[in-house]
């Protein structure tokens, strides 16, 4: 599944596992890996969506 960023910008199944792996074994919080990686801020709900999936 591909998630379109409102620019236009695609993330990629390994850049999603990659946030989630992140989220998971560290301390950061979900707003700050979404921060550092450029995520906009409506976008985060999605990601903890791709959180659950992988779960």
């Amino acid at each position: 599944m591909w998630l379109k960023h409102p620019k236009g910008k695609h993330y990629d199944p390994q850049f999603k596992l990659r946030l989630v792996r992140e989220f998971l074994e560290t301390d950061k919080t979900l707003e700050e890996i979404a921060q550092e990686k450029g995520i906009v801020l409506q976008l985060q709900n999605i990601t903890r969506r791709w959180i659950s999936l992988i779960r």
